[in-house]
């Protein structure tokens, strides 16, 4: 597609872990062999790395800066002291925020991947919140989160039968109770990395970040606390 020749490419990177075995082999045996034969650089990526630092290609951001890294696999508040230096200052306890997506979109009897189709779904709801599903963590004084009694609350109430209209109000408190975790969090985390390694730039990052409920709510966090906001490009 870009009409570039194969031989005027100057390296090749593929993606080595961490991720699921086969698709990682066959990416980067791929990409081994055709720098062995065209006798260029191959380069190893990090999944978690790429995607903390994907968004400097384009934007002018000065290290350090905070990072919400939110996927099917992970969920992380990290400090990148540098392009290959990073801190964890919290994460998941139990379930990935996109897995808990997944997970709650099964049990509502919905398809796969869940967090397009539950943040489409939440759209209907009029956001009256009557369920009382739970926010782990939200009040405790850490980092980090928990999302699998969330999940088991949405099972819980499905359990006991709900209509079409239900199960779009519970895919919002759903998504607005995984947002204010997430949020309270990085609030907190904001406040205390301002302070001790002087930030100003907050990245939210991985395949949930392309949620524009989520991506909204942390944009206007982000403004109230007066520090510039990223996101990539989905």
């Amino acid at each position: 597609n870009s009409n570039i020749e194969i031989k005027k490419i100057d390296a090749f990177a593929a993606t080595t872990g961490p991720g699921l075995l086969g698709a990682l082999l066959i990416g980067s045996n791929y990409a081994k062999a055709l720098s062995l034969i065209l006798d260029k650089p191959f380069i190893s990526i990090n999944h978690l790395q790429g995607h903390v630092l994907v968004s400097r290609m384009n934007k002018k951001i000065s290290f350090p800066f905070l990072c919400l890294l939110v996927s099917g696999g992970h969920c992380q508040i990290l400090l990148a002291e540098d392009y290959k230096k990073f801190k964890i200052l919290g994460e998941t306890l139990d379930d990935a925020v996109g897995e808990a997506y997944d997970k709650t979109a099964k049990i509502l009897g919905l398809s796969y991947p869940g967090g397009p189709i539950i943040e489409k779904l939440a759209m209907k709801s009029k956001g009256l919140c009557k369920f009382n599903l739970p926010k782990p963590l939200l009040h405790k004084n850490t980092l980090n989160f928990s999302f699998s009694g969330l999940k088991t609350a949405v099972r819980r109430v499905a359990e006991t039968g709900i209509n079409k209209k239900e199960k779009t109000d519970l895919a919002y408190e759903f998504q607005n109770s995984v947002t204010d975790c997430l949020i309270k969090k990085v609030e907190m985390a904001i406040d205390f990395s301002r302070k001790k390694f002087q930030i100003n730039d907050f990245i939210l990052t991985g395949g949930v970040a392309s949620n524009l409920f989520i991506r909204n709510k942390f944009r206007d966090l982000c403004k109230s606390m007066k520090i510039s906001f990223f996101a990539p490009d989905k």
